[in-house]
């Protein structure tokens, strides 16, 4: 439910709300917020304190109590136009990974308010209030989107959620498009409200002068946040030594592509994002944890299979001849995706290249494309006709080979256990260099070297 993966995420802070966010830095958390919530000195303070209220793991309530003086561009960084603010604080842990995403219009009508009115606010105890189904309205409103929660709701039964997240689900995943800043007043239209998207904190960022982190995934920074996430192989009785021997050597390997300075953003400068993406995928999805994921596990496996070592500086030939696709979805890639496989961008991958895919399907799914297997409601026939017309309408010259006969697929997730049940056998009774030196030969069996 939207509400259990959201609720670690927002806290309660003076007379509004906020939302915590990982940036990249280790040693602490942001609170983004509205500037009005938070920049009036309180009472008795010389200071402008926030007084937060986070969630508590063990009390399950809003209990976990702060009072912090905000010294402003030390942890405290705000953009009064804008009327939202940044602050600093200790790292705080939670369960989940919050995904800021900037195209958010074709979420209409699908969108989520959390945040906490006054009307809510019982002692120490603040209730937490959501709202769904918010639909846009078009155009700004100085610098803000409006939007309308439906249900003729009141201003008192919102008021006091500035700062509350502003977020749609996808793929079961939360993802933050911005932070209400106000109610409408009283004599417009009922349940109104004014948000600025999430895109807008990067001017805070950028006037901070190094003070601050991108507000973008921590993992993007360093795979060193994503090692304990992957090789997740599937274990059973038979394959327990072996499993073992194989992760630790893996991993091994992982640390030297990390110690080589290679991280998703040196790949995301590196190569055209467009060829990061699947057909008729969204630029947001290049934020996805499990993409990164999978990226660290090819560069491993692929390093293991030629042994040769990539480096930042030698991406573009590795992309000449490997490209990965990563899809949020619960079902087997190949009968997902396989029409987007034909239309995707495969500029620059040699014939012959290898196209590694990823999904988050249960392990048993077939680690190979093999087109006989295709399910008959999906003609590859068809699909390369309708390409093939759409190229001569175009007057291409030169078309691009139809993907599924230039290219081998490989199902990564599956893969990686496939390799293993079929090799425990020997695997297990090995050195660990024996280890590396077999998967060397393994892995070189299915990978172009």
């Amino acid at each position: 439910m939207a509400i259990d993966q959201i609720i670690e995420h927002v806290v309660c802070i003076n007379g509004g709300s906020g939302v915590l966010f990982q940036p990249s830095c280790e040693e602490t958390t942001y609170i983004l917020t509205c500037d009005h919530v938070v920049k009036k000195n309180e009472l008795g303070y010389s200071l402008p304190v926030a007084k937060v209220l986070m969630y508590d793991q063990i009390s399950g309530n809003f209990t976990k109590s702060h009072e912090i003086p905000l010294h402003e561009n030390l942890n405290y960084f705000r953009d009064e136009k804008l009327d939202l603010a940044i602050i600093k604080i200790p790292k705080v842990n939670v369960n989940t990974d919050l995904v800021c995403i900037e195209e958010f219009e074709k979420y209409d009508g699908n969108i989520h308010l959390c945040g906490f009115p006054n009307n809510r606010r019982v002692g120490n105890i603040p209730l937490i209030r959501v709202d769904s189904k918010i639909t846009l309205f078009p155009g700004n409103n100085s610098g803000k989107r409006e939007g309308r929660i439906p249900g003729n709701l009141r201003h008192e039964d919102i008021e006091g959620q500035s700062g509350g997240a502003i977020y749609c689900l996808e793929g079961g995943r939360v993802r933050l498009i911005g932070i209400q800043n106000k109610v409408v007043v009283k004599n417009e239209e009922l349940g109104r409200i004014l948000f600025t998207p999430i895109k807008d904190f990067k001017d805070i960022v950028v006037s901070a002068a190094g003070k601050l982190e991108a507000i973008e995934p921590y993992y993007l920074k360093n795979f060193a946040h994503l090692l304990s996430d992957i090789f997740n192989l599937a274990e059973e009785r038979v394959t327990r030594e072996a499993r073992k021997k194989m992760i630790f050597v893996l991993e091994s390997i992982a640390n030297r592509i990390i110690s080589a300075n290679i991280t998703p953003k040196t790949i995301l400068r590196s190569i055209e994002k467009k060829f990061l993406l699947l057909h008729n995928q969204q630029l947001d999805s290049l934020n996805a944890k499990k993409l990164w994921c999978f990226w660290l596990e090819m560069l491993v496996i692929i390093q293991v299979a030629t042994n040769k070592e990539y480096k930042d500086g030698s991406l573009n030939d590795l992309f000449r001849k490997f490209r990965l696709f990563y899809s949020d979805t619960n079902s087997d890639f190949f009968l997902k995706h396989l029409e987007d496989l034909c239309r995707t961008d495969y500029e620059g991958l040699d014939n012959d290249g290898l196209v590694i895919v990823a999904s988050n399907a249960p392990l048993s799914i077939k680690p190979f494309l093999e087109l006989e297997d295709i399910v008959q409601d999906i003609s590859i026939a068809e699909i390369k006709d309708e390409i093939e017309f759409s190229n001569q309408q175009l007057k291409i010259d030169n078309p691009k080979p139809f993907a599924l006969y230039a290219y081998k697929f490989i199902n990564i997730s599956a893969f990686k256990d496939y390799t293993l049940a079929k090799n425990y056998s020997n695997l297990k009774e090995i050195s660990l260099h024996s280890v590396l030196e077999e998967l060397f030969r393994i892995y070189g069996t299915y990978i172009n070297r």
